[in-house]
């Protein structure tokens, strides 16, 4: 039988301006740890260690979260076919259980999740819809299922993520959503920190159905490095070793700075989007095909290309529709061909 240890957190402690400090501690038979903030309270959840303990415990329990505040993780949780973090009801008589308006959550530690059967759960962090969270730790998901489709996802929810430490992946899906999970993406994805593949046998994809994505660290992935996202901006690397590294079926507005790297894998594109537009002051490997339509036939919506500086190794393609090139500078900077596809195009 699985219990539960839940506990509620007021906000009088952040009105004294401290926060309240609260040590996480292996607790008995219990399986989960729960804690419901009210009314915006703000407090530390750090793991307890004795003298003969190394410096941080290991803990092996689902951590709940909930109601409306601020917290500080600063823990190692490490759970099989659990999540190591989610923001969930607390269905336990007595206690208020506010509904969710937002929590604001900070991981400085480790969290890993080990996923061993297809009938658990999917997540190492799931998030309410108005959470925030971000990671300055570390966070590893493996999945050893034999799933031909990565299912797994190491983040998964929120409104606003953001990566300072590094996440890595075997087997899965670093943040956003799989498509089988009721949490969505994120809205938006800032990542300055490291979102990689370590090892596995399927290929994994960093970033799933996140609309924002802003990236000055580095994502690198064996698939898809980031799956249909509205808009991106890099100024670090993006790189599929085996896939492509920015795919959408979709509008896609992608900005790729001076000093920015955009590179697929052999023979794979580095961009592929229905339409949208591409500013490039930096490197991109690979062909680019701004008109891609996901039945065969080449997109009826126009796009733009703008050279600012940049270099395009391969093809730039362009849709059925009307499109524009906007060069700055004496080149393109494209090494291939540049296919204006069945519209007009415009300089």
């Amino acid at each position: 039988m699985a219990l539960s240890f839940y506990d509620e957190v007021a906000a009088d402690a952040r009105a004294h301006n401290a926060g309240l400090a609260i040590t996480l501690a292996p607790v008995g038979p219990f399986q989960q740890a729960g804690y419901d903030l009210v009314g915006r309270a703000e407090f530390n959840l750090t793991a307890s260690a004795t003298r003969t303990q190394k410096l941080t415990l290991t803990l092996t329990l689902t951590l709940t979260l909930t109601g409306s505040g601020t917290i500080n993780l600063n823990a190692t949780i490490a759970t099989t076919d659990a999540p190591t973090l989610k923001d969930g009801a607390i269905p336990i008589p007595g206690l208020t259980d506010t509904a969710t308006t937002g929590l604001a959550i900070t991981s400085r530690g480790a969290l890993f999740y080990t996923r061993t059967s297809n009938s658990t759960g999917l997540s190492a962090v799931s998030l309410g819809a108005n959470d925030s969270f971000t990671n300055t730790g570390t966070i590893s998901i493996t999945d050893t299922t034999a799933q031909a489709t990565p299912y797994t996802v190491a983040i998964v929810g929120g409104t606003r993520v953001t990566n300072a430490g590094s996440i890595n992946v075997q087997n899965g899906i670093g943040v956003g959503s799989n498509g089988v999970l009721t949490a969505g993406a994120a809205r938006t994805l800032n990542n300055s920190g490291s979102i990689t593949q370590n090892g596995g046998t399927v290929a994994s994809i960093g970033v799933n159905g996140v609309g924002s994505v802003i990236n000055s660290g580095t994502t690198s992935m064996q698939g898809v490095t980031i799956a249909s996202p509205t808009t991106v901006v890099n100024s670090g690397s993006i790189v599929s070793t085996g896939g492509i590294a920015i795919t959408s079926d979709f509008a896609a507005n992608i900005a790729n700075l001076a000093g920015g790297t955009i590179r697929g894998g052999t023979g794979q594109f580095a961009i592929r989007t229905g339409y949208g537009t591409l500013t490039n002051a930096g490197t991109i490997t690979g062909n680019v095909n701004l008109g891609y339509e996901p039945y065969g036939a080449l997109s009826g919506t126009g796009a733009t290309y703008v050279a600012a500086g940049s270099t395009i190794t391969d093809t730039l393609q362009f849709g059925a529709a009307n499109d524009t090139l906007v060069v700055n500078g004496a080149t393109t900077g494209v090494s291939g061909t540049i296919d204006g596809g069945a519209g007009l195009a415009c300089c």
